[in-house]
Protein backbone atom coordinates (compact mmCIF):
# COMPACT_ATOMS: atom_id res chain seq x y z
CA UNK A 1 0.00 0.00 0.00
CA UNK A 2 1.56 3.24 -1.08
CA UNK A 3 0.83 6.55 1.09
CA UNK A 4 1.96 10.01 0.43
CA UNK A 5 3.63 12.34 3.13
CA UNK A 6 4.32 9.03 5.01
CA UNK A 7 7.89 10.79 6.75
CA UNK A 8 5.64 13.44 8.26
CA UNK A 9 2.92 11.30 9.88
CA UNK A 10 2.77 10.74 13.29
CA UNK A 11 0.92 7.96 15.23
CA UNK A 12 -2.05 9.33 17.55
CA UNK A 13 -1.46 8.78 20.51
CA UNK A 14 -4.82 8.25 22.69
CA UNK A 15 -3.47 6.85 25.68
CA UNK A 16 -1.73 9.91 26.68
CA UNK A 17 -5.01 12.14 26.16
CA UNK A 18 -7.05 13.80 29.50
CA UNK A 19 -9.93 12.15 28.21
CA UNK A 20 -8.39 8.65 27.70
CA UNK A 21 -6.62 8.46 31.36
CA UNK A 22 -9.91 9.57 33.26
CA UNK A 23 -12.43 7.01 31.46
CA UNK A 24 -9.31 4.30 31.54
CA UNK A 25 -8.88 4.83 35.34
CA UNK A 26 -12.65 5.37 36.62
CA UNK A 27 -15.06 3.32 33.97
CA UNK A 28 -14.17 -0.17 36.25
CA UNK A 29 -14.51 2.01 39.25
CA UNK A 30 -18.15 3.07 38.26
CA UNK A 31 -19.43 -0.14 36.33
CA UNK A 32 -18.25 -1.59 40.42
CA UNK A 33 -20.90 0.92 41.85
CA UNK A 34 -23.51 0.84 39.90
CA UNK A 35 -23.20 -3.41 40.50
CA UNK A 36 -23.23 -2.68 44.47
CA UNK A 37 -26.80 -0.62 43.99
CA UNK A 38 -27.85 -3.30 41.73
CA UNK A 39 -28.28 -0.96 38.94
CA UNK A 40 -27.92 -2.22 34.96
CA UNK A 41 -26.21 -0.03 32.62
CA UNK A 42 -27.20 -0.73 29.01
CA UNK A 43 -24.95 -3.09 26.77
CA UNK A 44 -24.66 -0.72 24.18
CA UNK A 45 -23.04 2.29 26.74
CA UNK A 46 -20.59 -0.10 27.89
CA UNK A 47 -19.69 -1.19 24.01
CA UNK A 48 -19.43 2.45 23.40
CA UNK A 49 -16.99 3.20 26.37
CA UNK A 50 -15.33 -0.43 25.73
CA UNK A 51 -14.44 0.41 22.33
CA UNK A 52 -13.31 4.32 23.15
CA UNK A 53 -11.07 2.68 25.29
CA UNK A 54 -9.35 0.06 22.33
CA UNK A 55 -9.79 2.97 19.99
CA UNK A 56 -5.96 3.83 18.36
CA UNK A 57 -4.33 1.56 20.70
CA UNK A 58 -1.89 -0.36 18.89
CA UNK A 59 -2.15 -3.59 21.20
CA UNK A 60 -6.17 -3.76 19.66
CA UNK A 61 -4.93 -4.14 15.91
CA UNK A 62 -3.82 -2.50 13.09
CA UNK A 63 -2.38 -2.40 9.71
CA UNK A 64 1.05 -1.57 8.45
CA UNK A 65 1.40 0.93 5.26
CA UNK A 66 4.51 1.18 3.16
CA UNK A 67 5.56 4.30 1.20
CA UNK A 68 7.18 2.97 -2.39
CA UNK A 69 8.50 6.36 -2.70
CA UNK A 70 10.42 7.05 0.39
CA UNK A 71 10.53 3.18 1.56
CA UNK A 72 9.18 3.94 4.91
CA UNK A 73 6.63 1.98 6.66
CA UNK A 74 4.36 2.44 9.59
CA UNK A 75 1.82 0.99 11.45
CA UNK A 76 -2.12 2.75 11.63
CA UNK A 77 -4.18 1.92 14.81
CA UNK A 78 -7.58 0.21 13.76
CA UNK A 79 -10.08 2.87 15.23
CA UNK A 80 -13.57 2.57 17.00
CA UNK A 81 -15.49 4.72 14.58
CA UNK A 82 -17.63 5.15 17.24
CA UNK A 83 -21.08 7.66 17.29
CA UNK A 84 -20.40 8.44 20.60
CA UNK A 85 -17.87 10.29 22.52
CA UNK A 86 -14.93 9.61 20.73
CA UNK A 87 -12.89 12.48 20.07
CA UNK A 88 -10.97 11.19 17.05
CA UNK A 89 -13.68 9.27 15.18
CA UNK A 90 -16.28 12.34 16.01
CA UNK A 91 -13.89 14.39 14.19
CA UNK A 92 -12.97 12.81 11.58
CA UNK A 93 -16.74 12.22 11.09
CA UNK A 94 -17.41 16.12 11.47
CA UNK A 95 -14.71 17.08 8.53
CA UNK A 96 -15.77 14.49 6.08
CA UNK A 97 -19.74 16.15 6.49
CA UNK A 98 -18.46 19.97 6.20
CA UNK A 99 -16.46 18.63 2.98
CA UNK A 100 -18.92 16.72 1.62
CA UNK A 101 -21.59 19.72 2.03
CA UNK A 102 -19.68 21.94 0.95
CA UNK A 103 -18.34 20.50 -2.61
CA UNK A 104 -21.29 18.75 -3.66
CA UNK A 105 -24.55 19.91 -1.39
CA UNK A 106 -24.76 23.80 -1.10
CA UNK A 107 -24.79 25.77 -4.26
CA UNK A 108 -21.97 28.66 -4.55
CA UNK A 109 -24.46 31.41 -5.43
CA UNK A 110 -26.14 31.07 -2.20
CA UNK A 111 -25.46 32.53 1.33
CA UNK A 112 -26.02 30.36 4.49
CA UNK A 113 -28.35 31.11 7.70
CA UNK A 114 -27.59 29.23 10.86
CA UNK A 115 -31.13 28.81 13.03
CA UNK A 116 -30.49 27.41 16.62
CA UNK A 117 -33.24 26.16 18.09
CA UNK A 118 -32.89 25.53 21.97
CA UNK A 119 -35.86 23.42 24.29
CA UNK A 120 -37.21 23.58 27.43
CA UNK A 121 -35.80 21.06 30.15
CA UNK A 122 -38.64 18.78 30.30
CA UNK A 123 -38.56 18.63 26.32
CA UNK A 124 -35.15 18.11 26.05
CA UNK A 125 -35.11 15.01 28.27
CA UNK A 126 -37.86 14.08 25.83
CA UNK A 127 -36.20 14.34 23.00
CA UNK A 128 -32.92 12.24 24.49
CA UNK A 129 -34.90 9.90 25.14
CA UNK A 130 -37.54 9.40 22.52
CA UNK A 131 -37.13 8.96 18.99
CA UNK A 132 -40.43 9.91 17.43
CA UNK A 133 -40.75 12.56 19.98
CA UNK A 134 -36.63 14.01 18.60
CA UNK A 135 -38.02 13.51 14.63
CA UNK A 136 -41.63 15.50 15.72
CA UNK A 137 -39.59 18.08 17.23
CA UNK A 138 -36.83 18.58 13.94
CA UNK A 139 -39.95 18.58 11.29
CA UNK A 140 -41.52 21.54 13.00
CA UNK A 141 -38.59 23.99 13.27
CA UNK A 142 -37.75 23.13 10.06
CA UNK A 143 -41.37 23.12 7.96
CA UNK A 144 -41.74 26.60 9.96
CA UNK A 145 -38.78 28.19 8.97
CA UNK A 146 -38.71 27.02 5.66
CA UNK A 147 -42.55 28.71 5.43
CA UNK A 148 -41.12 31.97 6.60
CA UNK A 149 -38.94 31.87 3.66
CA UNK A 150 -41.31 30.78 1.37
CA UNK A 151 -44.00 32.68 2.45
CA UNK A 152 -41.65 36.06 1.86
CA UNK A 153 -40.95 34.80 -1.49
CA UNK A 154 -45.00 34.54 -2.23
CA UNK A 155 -45.45 38.08 -1.31
CA UNK A 156 -42.73 38.93 -3.66
CA UNK A 157 -44.43 37.77 -6.41
CA UNK A 158 -42.01 34.24 -6.90
CA UNK A 159 -43.95 31.18 -8.09
CA UNK A 160 -43.52 27.70 -6.16
CA UNK A 161 -40.69 28.90 -3.62
CA UNK A 162 -38.68 26.15 -2.27
CA UNK A 163 -36.43 26.68 0.63
CA UNK A 164 -33.36 24.12 1.78
CA UNK A 165 -31.98 22.82 4.94
CA UNK A 166 -29.71 20.93 6.22
CA UNK A 167 -30.06 19.97 10.13
CA UNK A 168 -28.23 18.72 12.59
CA UNK A 169 -29.12 17.42 15.93
CA UNK A 170 -26.44 18.27 18.90
CA UNK A 171 -26.86 16.53 21.83
CA UNK A 172 -24.79 18.72 24.65
CA UNK A 173 -23.55 22.01 25.26
CA UNK A 174 -20.48 23.39 26.46
CA UNK A 175 -20.30 22.09 29.91
CA UNK A 176 -21.17 18.82 28.69
CA UNK A 177 -24.50 18.74 29.77
CA UNK A 178 -27.47 17.03 28.39
CA UNK A 179 -29.22 19.31 25.98
CA UNK A 180 -30.57 17.90 22.91
CA UNK A 181 -30.96 21.18 20.45
CA UNK A 182 -31.07 21.74 16.43
CA UNK A 183 -28.32 23.35 14.59
CA UNK A 184 -30.17 24.21 10.71
CA UNK A 185 -28.08 25.58 7.89
CA UNK A 186 -30.45 27.29 5.54
CA UNK A 187 -29.85 29.04 2.25
CA UNK A 188 -30.85 31.89 3.24
CA UNK A 189 -33.36 32.52 0.28
CA UNK A 190 -35.65 30.74 -1.77
CA UNK A 191 -35.68 29.15 -5.76
CA UNK A 192 -38.39 29.52 -7.10
CA UNK A 193 -39.85 28.17 -10.47
CA UNK A 194 -40.43 30.74 -13.16
CA UNK A 195 -43.46 29.24 -15.71
CA UNK A 196 -42.30 29.30 -19.25
CA UNK A 197 -38.56 29.39 -18.57
CA UNK A 198 -37.87 26.14 -18.44
CA UNK A 199 -35.63 26.18 -15.23
CA UNK A 200 -35.07 27.87 -11.45
CA UNK A 201 -33.96 31.15 -10.49
CA UNK A 202 -32.31 32.10 -6.86
CA UNK A 203 -34.14 34.22 -4.59
CA UNK A 204 -32.09 35.82 -2.51
CA UNK A 205 -33.83 36.94 0.76
CA UNK A 206 -34.08 40.48 1.90
CA UNK A 207 -33.26 40.36 5.63
CA UNK A 208 -34.61 38.40 8.98
CA UNK A 209 -35.35 40.81 11.76
CA UNK A 210 -36.39 40.73 15.68
CA UNK A 211 -39.83 40.34 14.89
CA UNK A 212 -39.32 37.78 12.11
CA UNK A 213 -37.33 35.29 14.76
CA UNK A 214 -39.82 36.39 17.72
CA UNK A 215 -42.64 35.26 15.86
CA UNK A 216 -40.87 32.07 14.61
CA UNK A 217 -40.41 30.97 18.04
CA UNK A 218 -43.81 31.83 19.45
CA UNK A 219 -44.88 29.28 16.15
CA UNK A 220 -42.58 26.77 17.18
CA UNK A 221 -43.75 26.37 20.91
CA UNK A 222 -47.39 26.31 20.45
CA UNK A 223 -46.85 23.84 17.48
CA UNK A 224 -44.04 21.90 19.51
CA UNK A 225 -47.12 21.33 22.26
CA UNK A 226 -49.96 20.81 20.21
CA UNK A 227 -48.03 18.05 18.42
CA UNK A 228 -46.78 16.11 21.63
CA UNK A 229 -50.17 16.61 23.18
CA UNK A 230 -51.57 15.13 20.75
CA UNK A 231 -49.10 11.98 20.75
CA UNK A 232 -49.48 12.07 24.63
CA UNK A 233 -46.25 13.11 25.32
CA UNK A 234 -46.44 16.76 26.18
CA UNK A 235 -44.79 16.81 29.97
CA UNK A 236 -46.44 18.47 32.82
CA UNK A 237 -45.48 22.05 33.55
CA UNK A 238 -42.53 21.81 36.54
CA UNK A 239 -39.39 22.80 37.48
CA UNK A 240 -38.29 19.31 38.28
CA UNK A 241 -37.14 16.64 35.81
CA UNK A 242 -36.93 13.58 37.69
CA UNK A 243 -39.75 11.64 36.85
CA UNK A 244 -39.98 8.56 35.03
CA UNK A 245 -40.42 9.81 31.24
CA UNK A 246 -41.50 6.36 30.46
CA UNK A 247 -43.01 4.42 33.15
CA UNK A 248 -42.25 0.85 31.62
CA UNK A 249 -38.93 1.59 31.25
CA UNK A 250 -36.46 -1.31 31.75
CA UNK A 251 -33.95 -0.98 34.30
CA UNK A 252 -31.22 0.58 32.20
CA UNK A 253 -33.43 2.56 30.86
CA UNK A 254 -34.37 4.07 34.01
CA UNK A 255 -30.45 4.68 34.58
CA UNK A 256 -30.06 6.32 31.75
CA UNK A 257 -33.33 8.77 32.24
CA UNK A 258 -32.05 9.30 35.85
CA UNK A 259 -28.21 10.49 34.57
CA UNK A 260 -30.29 12.44 31.82
CA UNK A 261 -32.34 14.59 33.92
CA UNK A 262 -29.15 15.24 36.28
CA UNK A 263 -27.49 16.34 33.31
CA UNK A 264 -30.31 18.31 31.88
CA UNK A 265 -30.59 20.18 34.80
CA UNK A 266 -26.95 20.34 35.26
CA UNK A 267 -26.58 18.28 38.79
CA UNK A 268 -24.35 15.70 39.71
CA UNK A 269 -25.82 12.31 39.84
CA UNK A 270 -23.25 10.84 41.61
CA UNK A 271 -20.34 11.03 44.31
CA UNK A 272 -19.75 13.08 46.54
CA UNK A 273 -21.68 16.56 45.12
CA UNK A 274 -24.43 14.06 43.76
CA UNK A 275 -27.62 16.44 43.84
CA UNK A 276 -25.80 19.67 43.62
CA UNK A 277 -26.31 22.36 40.79
CA UNK A 278 -23.63 24.16 38.76
CA UNK A 279 -23.94 27.52 39.07
CA UNK A 280 -26.37 28.98 36.41
CA UNK A 281 -27.88 32.42 35.32
CA UNK A 282 -31.04 32.32 33.73
CA UNK A 283 -34.60 34.10 33.58
CA UNK A 284 -38.17 32.85 34.63
CA UNK A 285 -40.35 32.43 32.21
CA UNK A 286 -42.44 35.57 30.74
CA UNK A 287 -45.75 35.41 28.51
CA UNK A 288 -44.14 37.46 25.59
CA UNK A 289 -41.21 36.48 23.48
CA UNK A 290 -37.78 37.17 25.01
CA UNK A 291 -35.46 39.45 22.86
CA UNK A 292 -31.96 37.83 24.07
CA UNK A 293 -29.52 39.54 21.58
CA UNK A 294 -29.57 40.43 17.96
CA UNK A 295 -32.20 37.72 15.87
CA UNK A 296 -32.25 35.71 19.03
CA UNK A 297 -35.81 35.33 21.37
CA UNK A 298 -36.63 32.95 24.16
CA UNK A 299 -40.60 31.77 24.55
CA UNK A 300 -41.01 29.48 27.77
CA UNK A 301 -37.94 27.63 27.50
CA UNK A 302 -38.01 27.53 23.32
CA UNK A 303 -35.37 29.67 22.57
CA UNK A 304 -34.14 30.29 18.85
CA UNK A 305 -30.90 32.09 17.16
CA UNK A 306 -30.46 33.48 13.64
CA UNK A 307 -27.88 35.77 14.19
CA UNK A 308 -24.82 33.95 12.11
CA UNK A 309 -24.79 34.30 8.25
CA UNK A 310 -22.42 33.28 5.75
CA UNK A 311 -22.35 35.15 2.25
CA UNK A 312 -22.35 33.52 -0.92
CA UNK A 313 -19.03 32.76 -2.33
CA UNK A 314 -17.39 32.55 1.38
CA UNK A 315 -16.53 28.55 1.26
CA UNK A 316 -14.14 28.77 4.00
CA UNK A 317 -16.08 30.20 6.09
CA UNK A 318 -18.87 28.30 5.03
CA UNK A 319 -17.01 24.78 5.69
CA UNK A 320 -15.89 26.30 9.37
CA UNK A 321 -20.31 26.96 10.01
CA UNK A 322 -20.34 23.10 8.52
CA UNK A 323 -17.73 21.88 11.23
CA UNK A 324 -19.32 23.58 14.10
CA UNK A 325 -22.82 22.51 13.41
CA UNK A 326 -21.51 18.57 12.90
CA UNK A 327 -19.02 19.12 15.84
CA UNK A 328 -18.11 16.35 18.28
CA UNK A 329 -19.39 16.56 21.64
CA UNK A 330 -15.53 16.59 23.25
CA UNK A 331 -13.24 18.42 22.00
CA UNK A 332 -9.50 17.62 23.78
CA UNK A 333 -8.09 20.93 23.42
CA UNK A 334 -10.70 22.47 25.81
CA UNK A 335 -10.32 19.48 28.38
CA UNK A 336 -7.58 20.01 31.43
CA UNK A 337 -6.41 16.96 34.19
CA UNK A 338 -7.51 19.27 38.10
Amino acid sequence: MAIAGAASWRRREPEKTVLYRAVQCEWATSLARFDEGERNVPRFCRREVEAFLRCGILAHGFARVWCEGCRHNDVVAFSCKGRGFCPSCGTRRMVDTAAFLVDQVIPDETPVRQWVLSLPYRVRLLCAHDPAALAAVRRIVVRAVSGYYERTAKRLGKSLPRAGAVAFVQRFDSGLRLNVHFHVLWLDGVYSHEPGRGGVEWCEHAQVTDADVAQLVRRVRDRVRRKLQRMGKWPEVGDAVDEEVTPDASDGEQLLLELGSAAVQGVAAQGERAGQRDARVGRGTRDDPFVKGVLCADLDGFSLHAAVRVAAGNRRQLEYLCRYAARPAIAESRLSLL
